[in-house]
Parts: C-alpha cells; sequence; structure tokens
C-alpha cells in the first residue's frame, strides 16, 4: 500500500479516491495523520457515490473535502481550502503573539524592575502558595528579612546610582547564596529583602540566614559612612513557624511581622548579625563572627 507523507511544505494535498491497487481513503487512513491535520486534503472522485466517500472518511475520522472531477468544482474546492489555511494560520500567529505579550507582561507584574529578582507581590503570592503546602504537609516554613546597614549613609556618600548598583549587587548575591529550587528571594522594599524558606527549620533558616550575611560581607563593597564597618554588611531577622501547629496560630502576615521584629532586634544589637525570633516568645541570636 501506498504511504502518504507530508511535509511542512505542503499547502494541499489532491488524492484520487480510486488509486491504482488501493483506495484513496485507505492511503490517507495509513497516513501521516499527525500532519493530516494541518494540511487540507481534497479526495476526487468520477462518480455520484460522493456520500457514501465522505461517511469513510469521517469513520476514518479524516477532516477532508470530497469533489467530482469536475474542473471548476475542483479549482473552488481548492482555493476555498487554501484560504481556510491560511486563515488558520494567521490565527495561529495571532495567538502566539498574544501569548508572548501575555506571558511578558506577566514576568513584568512579578519582577522587581531594578534588580531582577520577584517583587514584593509576587513574594505575597509565594507565600500564600507555600504556607497552604507547609500546612498540608506538616512542614516547618521559614522567612528571613535582610536589610542593608546604614544605606542611607551610603547613598549620601557615594550617589543614588551607585546605591542602585549596590541594591542590584545584594540581590545577586543572596540569590546566589539559595542553593534549593523552592527558595526565592524577593525585594521587599527599598534596600529590604526578604527570603522563604519551604521545609526548613530553625537550625536551617538561621545557618541561611548566616550564608547570606557573610555572603554580603564578602563582596566587600566600600561603605566609608558605615559606623560599624568599612564595607557593607547585613543585618537578618528570621521566623519559623509549622502552620498548623496548635502551640503556632499565626498567620503568613504574622510570620513576616515576627520576622520584621526579629530584624528590629538584630539592628538593635549591633547590626550585621542574624537574630532568629521564635514563634513562642524563644529567640536565639546568631553573633557574628
Amino acid at each position: 500500500m501506498a504511504l502518504l507523507i507530508i511535509d511542512d511544505l505542503v499547502d494541499i494535498v489532491l488524492m484520487d479516491v480510486a488509486i491504482p491497487g488501493s483506495d484513496g481513503v485507505e492511503v490517507a487512513r495509513h497516513g501521516n495523520i499527525g500532519n493530516l491535520k494541518n494540511v487540507p486534503v481534497i479526495m476526487v472522485t468520477g462518480n455520484a457515490e460522493v456520500s457514501q466517500i465522505e461517511k469513510a472518511l469521517e469513520q476514518a475520522n479524516l477532516a477532508c473535502m470530497t469533489c467530482s472531477a469536475d474542473k471548476v468544482e475542483l479549482v473552488a474546492r481548492v482555493q476555498s481550502a487554501l484560504k481556510l489555511k491560511q486563515e488558520i494560520e494567521n490565527s495561529k500567529v495571532r495567538e502566539k503573539q498574544l501569548e508572548d505579550r501575555n506571558e511578558q507582561l506577566l514576568k513584568l507584574s512579578s519582577v522587581d524592575g531594578l534588580t531582577g529578582i520577584a517583587n514584593r507581590r509576587y513574594f505575597n503570592e509565594v507565600l500564600e502558595r507555600e504556607w497552604r503546602r507547609s500546612k498540608r504537609e506538616g512542614q516547618p516554613l521559614s522567612v528571613a528579612l535582610a536589610d542593608i546597614d546604614f544605606f542611607k549613609n551610603y547613598n549620601d556618600t557615594y550617589g543614588h546610582l551607585s546605591g542602585d548598583d549596590c541594591i542590584r549587587k545584594v540581590a545577586e548575591s543572596i540569590r546566589n547564596s539559595l542553593k534549593r529550587p523552592g527558595d526565592m528571594v524577593a525585594r521587599y522594599g527599598g534596600e529590604e529583602f526578604v527570603v522563604i524558606l519551604p521545609a526548613t527549620d530553625y537550625c536551617g533558616s538561621v545557618q541561611v540566614g548566616e550564608t547570606i550575611r557573610l555572603a554580603i560581607e564578602s563582596l566587600q563593597l566600600e561603605h566609608e559612612s558605615s559606623p560599624i564597618q568599612q564595607v557593607l554588611t547585613v543585618s537578618v531577622g528570621v521566623a519559623t513557624v509549622t502552620p498548623g501547629n496548635h502551640a503556632q496560630m499565626i498567620n503568613p502576615e504574622q510570620l513576616l511581622a515576627i520576622a520584621d521584629q526579629a530584624l528590629y532586634k538584630a539592628k538593635h544589637l549591633g547590626r550585621n548579625r542574624v537574630y532568629h525570633e521564635g514563634c513562642n516568645s524563644v529567640s536565639v541570636i546568631k553573633q557574628t563572627s
């Protein structure tokens, strides 16, 4: 039996129902059906049994046209099929362009323009999602807030353009400090960053916080107007909770508030350090090295 092979360069297929040694319906049925879906097929018959042929095509699950061998009808059918194919292709192009634009808009609505990391809006969405997952799986969830120490002094000394460059470098350094696919950093506002750490307990969250602190310090960005060191540093506040734990009945907003309180204490204790605020009034301080 002959095989019908169709490539991407074919616009239309004309087949005679009466193929020597076979028949057109069987050839089409055993052809490349995947490509047939994108190419119009016209079956030409010289007899009056058009309805029987159409029924056979329908049973073969082929979207083919049938026509007689009349030249006028054949030309009209071909022109109609080609016009329809062009309209379908144009529609697909428009759909793809629309999908690309929607994807770009979604990305723009989720990414911070200065740093390229997630923005606060997207962070809130991820936090809600991870909160539900942690609650469902009974896993701890940690968040860390990191704030550049004496950033106002930095801006006053080096200018806002240098300040923007500093924020970008800190964002990149924090992102590189996160090793698991589920961990995420977002710009929380100004010179403040927030990190989500799913399935991470107290010890793990403090370790990540310290990794971030050391990574920023190791950048060795000059900060001559800092009262504590002559290089750029960050303070980090961390909080951990297991959603659904009756001893820790809080919500995502309260978890953030606890991390913010921990950040405040890290600053109060001298900055350039990590402070973990327990959700049951248990506080642990990670001193600087």
